[in-house]
Parts: structure tokens; sequence; C-alpha cells
């Protein structure tokens, strides 16, 4: 490892540990173990579904980003930080603190969760082109992630699934679209941590092949055996549908906007791309293999 020459060892922090790509990048680091690669990963608090013992290889720490001279203390040392922006209606303000922190520190390369819809004009895409601004111009080498939908996001069905066979969404359902499934993000954050150098200052789309609702119906349907029919309802009614999941509104929110996006056939929801291939040298998931693995959650 490039990043490791000279170096005993090799130091990785993740901020924002608890949310959903943060836990999969530690949940993958934790299965994973890189020999000479200390990872820590940092959480506002420590919950019942949230704790040390989950991950027995790694550190956790409690450390709260939007407190800037605890983060900086915290972060002294590390060479990989990992900045999983909050799904949060004050992101910009916390990122911005996050980011002082780091200079702060000292941190030698910094990793940062944007997504697709960026330069869009509703709220999410201005949230992260400030975002990404302030990246650019923090003067600590980067690396941008923009993500797609997450094909986990689709686990909000789970119960529908199993009480009516039913999978309710607003999106049309002949329209093609990427997502990304979460442990492909992990796999692709973790490349990317370990070898700074490699990735510097460059901006990356993880987005899977195209596919539809329809495509993702019919992959349940053949796996549970039964028919899964889908009923197209409105963006208010899927609000409270991610709501009630327990997502925060903020998360909710940029998640609508995608779908509304993808309503519009927008370029940038509907373009496969390379990048997760040429930082981890295999195809993304498709939504079928990602069905496969998720089968359980719809039986």
């Amino acid at each position: 490892m490039a990043s490791q020459q000279g170096k005993s060892q090799f130091s990785v922090a993740i901020l924002g540990a608890s949310g959903f790509v943060g836990r999969s990048t530690l949940q993958y680091f934790n299965n994973n173990p890189i020999r000479g690669v200390r990872v820590t990963g940092f959480v506002r608090e420590f919950t019942n579904d949230f704790s040390a013992q989950m991950f027995p290889n790694l550190e956790l720490k409690q450390g709260d980003m939007s407190d800037e001279s605890s983060t900086a203390l915290s972060l002294r040392g590390f060479d990989s930080v990992y900045l999983v922006t909050p799904g949060d209606e004050n992101r910009n303000r916390i990122t911005d603190c996050a980011l002082r922190a780091a200079k702060t520190a000292g941190v030698k390369h910094l990793l940062v969760v944007s997504a697709p819809t960026v330069r869009g004009d509703q709220v999410h895409g201005l949230q992260f082109s400030g975002v990404e601004d302030s990246v650019k111009q923090c003067g600590i080498p980067y690396t941008i992630l923009r993500l797609a939908l997450f094909m986990d996001d689709n686990l909000v069905h789970a119960s529908t699934i199993k009480t009516q066979s039913t999978v309710f969404f607003p999106i049309d359902p002949s329209i093609p679209y990427v997502a990304i499934a979460l442990a492909d993000v992990a796999e692709a954050s973790v490349k990317i941590l370990v070898d700074p150098k490699a990735h510097a200052n460059r901006t990356y789309v993880l987005a899977s092949r195209l596919f539809t609702i329809t495509d993702l119906v019919t992959a349940i349907s053949n796996l549970l055996g039964r028919q899964i029919q889908y009923v197209r309802v409105s963006y208010e009614e899927t609000q409270q549908l991610l709501l009630s999941s327990g997502l925060k509104q903020a998360q909710a929110d940029g998640i609508l906007e995608m779908l509304q996006a993808i309503d519009k056939k927008d370029p940038v929801m509907m373009t496969p791309t390379g990048d997760f291939k040429n930082i981890t040298g295999r195809e993304p998931l498709t939504i079928q293999q990602w069905a496969q693995l998720a089968s359980s959650s719809f039986m």
C-alpha cells in the first residue's frame, strides 16, 4: 500500500459513523481487517443498535463533528478521514465545522459524501453544492463520492411486501435509473481511504447499471415465489412512508428529490458510470443481485 510506506501504521477516522454509509464502511473494515491500518469510528452517541461490541476489530469513540475544538483534538494523527455528511438541515454548517477541525488537526486526506443532484436547484442539491465548494477550498487533498439512491432504501417496502404483496412508490415504473448498494459504497470507500494518493482531488459518482422499479418488483416476485404488485402513490404519501421508517426529515427530503429527478428523466439519475469498477476492480451489484442478498427482509 503506497500510502503506508515508511509508516508502521496508517490511521483512518470515520466521522458520522452511525449513519447508513458510516456503519456500512465500519462493517466492511471490521469484516476485512487490513494489516497496518487502524480504524476509528466517531459517533455522537452510542445507542442500543450501535455499540462498540458490534465492531470488535475496530475502535469506536464519541465525537460530535459540530464541536470544532473537540473534533480537532480527536483527529490529531489521522492520515485519512471519512466525513459522512449528516442528513441534517444544518449539513453545511456542520460540514464546515468538521473541515476546519480537520485542517487544524493536520489531516492528510478527506473523503466526503455528496449526491449526484449537486448543483440542482432544490434544497438537497444546493446543500451538497455548498459542501463540495467548501471541501475544494479547505486546502486538504480530498475525494468526493457522489452517491446515487441506495438500493437499500427499498427495504422501506419490506412491511407492505410481507403484508400486502405490494410496493408503494411515486415514480413511473417504466423509467430506468441508477442506484448503488450500501455494500458497494462501503467497499469503494475503504479502497479510497487506505490508498488516498491514488484518488486525490477526484470526484466519483457511484452508480449501478440501469434498472426500473418493474425490474425490482419482478426480482422480488421471483425470489419470493409470489406476485408482488406495484402501486404508484403521491410524493406526499411516500414522504410519510419514509418518515415512518425512521428517517429524518432531511434524509427523506433528499430521497424524494432524487426520486423527482428520476420522474423528470434527469440525466444524473439515469447515467451509469465506470467509477465503482475503476476504484474496486469489479462491477457494482445489479438490482437483482441486491434483491437476492436482501431477500430475507421481504419474507
